[in-house]
């Protein structure tokens, strides 16, 4: 029987099923069982027939079991039984008082016996539904399973090649075809990426189950998977971002399948947080999310063994996930553990000062305050970055090379009565973010001026940045943006009567988090994107 047969038999069984209901209702004396048998009858038949409608390409140019034709064609002659009898009751005949009192007391008896029979014509429709569904739903998983093989037997030996050409390029110093750095977001590199990092998250998963990363102790030593560094021994354009990433995805596949346990070191670790931010770069956050969530469960689990040696990579994962995650809750709550876990390293390991990383930390714990509306806790958390990002500053010695800008001098703004700054490259682009975090959270409270102070101070580290670094990127940025935020600060400044240009956020608008979002937030959003970590 072909899949039209089926479905022109279902709706013939509908039909019938509706005769016999019609004929039940007829019956006054009849229970409320039966007639809900009835309906139940005919709504399964319809569930049935919709079910023959989504499945016929499943079952187009196949044949039923020949099981399952039969009880088809049983279940079609039972509905048809059950109806002759319900129509025999309903016979009409002479209306005469004797006959209308004995046809009556004749259909009341045969209630019982129609309601057993209606029963197991009710079970009968059941049963089929569920052997139908049974059968056509494994036919779907079988033909799914087909595909599913096809396309991993096809997407192994892409694998095989892409790996082979890759090594083979790296022992011979000659790039190999461009297609890895030609790579478009709907071509098959990036499905052949995404497929590598599923692989990568199923690994992670197992092996954080059955904890084969675990060691009782370790000491740095093991056995390197072989390196394939994206170096050529050529002149030519630098490997794409999109060719980093295979690469450091097959390094990572090589090193959990060949020896899980080098998770448990320092080197494994990094490779694992720095595919999260290669993939973050190619525009693939959620993929990015998995991979750093599973280093967070990983390096958690690695901590209870060994605090101090595995506590930073939780930190740089948490702030990793910050960032993957950032404007939802899962991103400001990934900051908030950042946050904390780093204070914790400051106070607790004693082998490297972790002093600096902590104001970068608080930073970026307030910008997610910031983009999830709670301005206030945004504005307290950016004062807290910059006041330490100053002690940090004052204790980081000068090199050759330093930069120096003009200070507000405000104290009781920026933490600093300075006139002017001296300050080595990194320090300086540090605490111009500070200032400039500082400044846009202080804007979207309403407090204009005190953002003026610290927007000020920010273009100038910035200026001083620029002028010593010509075309760095994100120096250039930065200066762009806090140029853009400060011109708008200054006309409201100015024209306090008259804040038309820029929405203008009160304390109490700020603190339920109902604000409008203004182009100062978006500002800082895209700050976000463009900072260095």
């Amino acid at each position: 029987m072909d899949p039209l047969s089926i479905t022109a038999s279902i709706v013939t069984f509908i039909d019938i099923a509706k005769r016999i209901k019609s004929s039940v209702d007829k019956i006054s004396q009849n229970r409320r069982t039966l007639k809900e048998l009835t309906s139940n009858i005919v709504h399964e038949l319809t569930e049935l027939q919709k079910l023959c409608q989504r499945r016929e390409g499943v079952l187009d140019g196949s044949h039923l079991d020949y099981d399952l034709t039969l009880s088809l064609e049983d279940l079609q002659s039972e509905l048809t039984d059950v109806l002759a009898r319900c129509v025999k009751i309903l016979e009409p005949h002479k209306r005469t008082r004797f006959h209308t009192v004995k046809s009556g007391f004749i259909a009341w008896i045969k209630n019982a016996e129609i309601e057993a029979d209606i029963s197991r014509l009710k079970d009968h429709v059941t049963s089929f539904h569920r052997r139908f569904t049974y059968i056509t739903s494994m036919r779907m998983e079988n033909s799914l399973l087909v595909v599913n093989t096809e396309n991993r037997a096809r997407m192994n030996r892409m694998e095989g090649l892409v790996s082979r050409l890759l090594i083979d390029s790296h022992i011979s110093g000659i790039r190999p075809p461009l297609f890895l750095d030609q790579a478009s977001p709907d071509g098959i590199e990036f499905q052949f990426l995404r497929l590598q990092i599923q692989k990568i998250v199923d690994n992670l998963s197992f092996i954080s189950a059955s904890r084969t990363f675990a060691v009782d102790d370790f000491d740095g030593s093991y056995t390197r998977p072989l390196e394939l560094t994206t170096y050529m021994t050529h002149t030519g354009p630098q490997a794409s971002l999109m060719r980093v990433a295979v690469i450091k995805v097959l390094e990572i596949i090589q090193l959990l399948e060949s020896k899980p346990s080098s998770l448990s070191i320092p080197d494994g670790a990094e490779q694992l947080l720095d595919l999260g931010n290669y993939l973050w770069d190619l525009g693939l956050s959620d993929d990015a999310a998995a991979i750093d969530t599973w280093a967070i469960t990983i390096y958690r689990t690695l901590m209870m063994g060994n605090n101090t040696a595995f506590m930073p990579y939780v930190a740089w994962g948490l702030l990793n996930l910050a960032s993957f995650r950032s404007g939802t809750q899962d991103g400001l709550n990934a900051s908030k553990s950042a946050v904390s876990m780093y204070k914790a390293m400051v106070d607790t390991i004693t082998t490297f000062d972790y002093s600096s990383h902590l104001p970068r930390a608080i930073r970026n714990l307030s910008v997610e305050l910031m983009i999830n509306g709670l301005y206030k806790d945004s504005v307290e958390s950016a004062k807290e970055a910059l006041a330490l990002q100053r002690k940090v500053s004052d204790s980081t010695p000068l090199y050759d090379t330093w930069i120096q800008w003009e200070a507000s001098g405000e104290e009781i703004v920026v933490f600093s009565s300075a006139r002017h700054f001296q300050r080595s490259q990194n320090m300086a682009f540090e605490e111009g973010m500070c200032l400039q975090q500082l400044a846009c959270s202080l804007a979207m409270v309403g407090r204009y001026s005190e953002a003026l102070i610290a927007g000020n101070e920010a273009f100038n580290c910035y200026q001083a940045l620029v002028a010593n670094y010509p075309g760095h990127g994100a120096y250039d940025g930065r200066l762009r943006d806090i140029s853009e935020s400060r011109s708008g600060w200054i006309v409201i400044v100015r024209s306090p009567s008259d804040p038309s240009p820029f929405a203008s956020v009160d304390d109490t608008s700020s603190e339920d988090g109902q604000s409008e979002t203004t182009d100062i937030e978006e500002e800082v959003q895209t700050s976000v994107l463009t900072s260095e970590d």
